[in-house]
This record gives structure tokens, sequence and C-alpha cells, in this order.
């Protein structure tokens, strides 16, 4: 307000900034004052009735006069049962209480001697603080008389965590664990539930710091077994996952290998060759799928593209050869098959019987031979019946 009514004129910004502080000023002495609203009319109460208010105050203070004798009485009991760390918030609470006794008659002599001068607005200050100081004798006495249900309440918690972790562990025992971290926070819970019990049924106990033990034992173990089971669903999700894309691509490539083996000599060695990675990534992928599920997966889906690009290169190979008149091409398609079945040996690991492609045999280089509905022979041609150079009919 100086500021403002001073000779040096502020700017609006200022000015702005002044008068806020001011409101804010205002503002914050209003609410102090409506706290103190509550007091200031207790205070013209008992000045009205400051003699029945300190005969209230001197019954009190005479049925108040055990309080630091029941709060020793209290502790020593409490020592039988619980160890020190449990009761060292309440240790001191005698002495306090004693000093509040004290306290209270101080205020109800003051109290007196100013009803007795006529000052009642001071005895009814005197009278206003004694009633205060009963009100904290009285924390101080609560605060130990009601430990043992406190302590009682704590080991009733205590053990219904402890059937709780025991409910955990045996949900545990079903879940996968492949990297151990649920087998040592089920080792550690267990050392948990053991010092727990130990300590509830000992004559040390500490049943609120066994709780909060518990707790974060507790927090861990539900941390643990939730990864735990997130982990179980991801591998579950991701087999599936697998069987799907080996299930698409065994469909695939025995869709494929069956059209390479009905136009045997219109296929080339660019469709043959994709079926042979096609048949390679599957056995991959199955060989694979426990030990190494990520690589499994890339595997099969490899091969069920692969085995789409074969048909689609067999499609286009059989339109192609089926446009292009009587003859063209045959050379290339026998080296075709040719080249084809030596890249499909090498990536598979060799001419080697098993199961083939979509339930057929699997062929090296013996399943090229002849191109025709008999058998082929050296210098074959491509006829319906035996294999003569030159004529015959076409596949």
């Amino acid at each position: 307000q100086q500021q403002l009514e001073d000779t040096e004129p502020e700017t609006l910004d200022e000015q702005r900034e002044q008068y806020g502080k001011i409101v804010w000023l205002l503002e914050k002495a209003d609410a102090e004052l409506d706290e103190k609203a509550e007091s200031f009319d207790a205070l013209r109460a008992i000045e009205q009735n400051a003699d029945d208010v300190l005969a209230r105050l001197t019954q009190q203070r005479a049925q108040a006069a055990d309080g630091p004798e029941r709060i020793t009485a209290e502790i020593a009991r409490l020592r039988q049962t619980y160890a020190s760390p449990a009761l060292d918030d309440v240790d001191d609470n005698a002495e306090e209480a004693a000093s509040r006794l004290e306290f209270i008659d101080v205020r109800l002599a003051e109290a007196r001697d100013n009803l007795a001068s006529g000052a009642r607005g001071d005895a009814a200050l005197d009278l206003h603080e004694a009633e205060q100081a009963f009100g904290q004798l009285d924390d101080l006495v609560t605060a130990v008389t009601g430990l043992a249900a406190t302590f009682a309440a704590a080991e009733k918690d205590a053990r219904e965590t402890i059937a709780d972790l025991e409910n955990d562990i045996r949900s545990a025992q079903g879940v996968a664990d492949p990297d151990g971290r649920l087998a040592r926070a089920i080792t550690a819970t267990r050392e948990h539930i053991d010092r727990a019990r130990t300590n509830l049924q000992g004559g040390e106990r500490t049943p609120l710091l066994v709780v909060e033990a518990l707790d974060a034992a507790n927090d861990q173990m539900d941390a643990a077994l939730a990864t735990a089971r997130e982990a179980e669903e991801a591998r579950q999700r991701r087999d599936a996952q697998i069987e799907q894309a080996v299930r698409q691509a065994s469909s695939q490539i025995s869709s494929a290998d069956q059209l390479v083996r009905t136009r045997r000599g219109a296929v080339g060695y660019s469709a043959r060759t994709r079926l042979a990675e096609a048949q390679a990534a599957l056995d991959e992928a199955l060989a694979l799928r426990q030990s190494d599920p990520e690589r499994a997966l890339a595997s099969a889906r490899r091969a069920r593209d692969a085995a789409r690009q074969a048909a689609s290169q067999a499609h286009s190979d059989a339109r192609r050869y089926a446009s292009s008149g009587t003859g063209s091409g045959v050379g290339q398609q026998i080296v075709g098959g040719i080249i084809g079945g030596l890249i499909g040996g090498a990536i598979s690991g060799g001419g080697r019987r098993g199961s083939g492609w979509g339930g057929g045999s699997r062929r090296g280089l013996g399943s090229i031979g002849g191109f025709g509905g008999g058998r082929g022979r050296a210098g074959g041609g491509f006829s319906a019946g035996r294999g003569r150079a030159g004529g015959g009919r076409r596949f």
C-alpha cells in the first residue's frame, strides 16, 4: 500500500501486482479470523460459565490423577509379550502425562485466583488451556491402553497375509518359470513366512513390523507371479502363432508341391528352388520351435512365403508353357528340374528320404527323370508310353 501511495508512479503491471498482493493478504487474514472464530466463541462461553467450568475441570482432574500410573502399568504388561521396538513410540508417555497434570494444576489454580479477583477473561483463558491439556492427557493414555488392541489386529492381519502368500505359492506351482525368477520369489516368500511365524509365537513380538515385511513380500510375490503369468500367456500366444504359421506353411508347400509334380514339364527351376527353400525353412521351424521359438516363427513364415512364391512361379511357368506351342523350352525345363533338385538337396541336406512336401516323399535328383506317364530312360522322350527319341504326345 505504501508503494502505491508514494511519489514514484508505478506502471499498470506493477499496480496490478501490488493490488493482487493486498487482496491475497486480506483473504489470508479473513481465513485466519474464521479459524479463530470457534475459539473465540468457546472462550466467551467459558467466561460466562467460568464457575461451573472450574468445578467440572477440578472433578476431571481428580479422575485423571492415576493417568501416569495406568500408562506405566500397561507398558510393563505389554513388555511381557512385545519387544521394545514395538513400544518405542509410547515409552515416555507416562512422563508426558505427569507433565500435563502439573500444567493443569497450575492453570486451575490461576483460574481460581482470577475469578476471585474478578478477572473473568483471564480465568476463561486459564480454563480453556486446562481443557486442551486434558485432551492431550487423554491421547497419551489412550495411545498406550489401545496398543493391545492394535497389536492384536496386526497379528490377525499378519496371519491373513501369510495365508494369502501360501495361496500364491500354491498357485505359482503350475506356472512356467523358464528364468527361475518365480522360484527365487517363492523361496524369499517362504523365508518371510517362517520369520513372521517365529516372531508371532515368541515373547519378543513386533507385529507391526511383521505386517510391513509381509506386505512387502506380498507385493514382490504378486509382481513375480504376474510377470510369470504374463510370460506364460505370451509363450502360449507365440506357440499358437508358430502352430498357425507351420500349418499355413505346410498347406502352402503341399499345394505348391502338387502343382509342380502335376506339371513337371512346364515348371522351371525358379519354382522348384522356392519350393525347396520353403521345405528347408519349414524343417528349421519344426526343429527350433522348442529351443528358439522366435526363430521358429520367422522360419515358418518364411516357409509359407517361399511356398506361395513357388506356387505363383509354377502357375506362371505353366501358362507360359501352354502358350509356347510345341516343344519350345523343353530343354530349359529339363535343366530347370535338375537345378531345382540340386538346390533342394543342398538346402535340405541332400536327397534323404523322409517326410516330403505336403505329405509326399522328398525327392532328390531321382525325381526329375522322365516327364511322361511311363518310365523315363536316358535320352528318353516325353510320350505317354515308353520314352522314344522324337515324337510322342506331350503332357
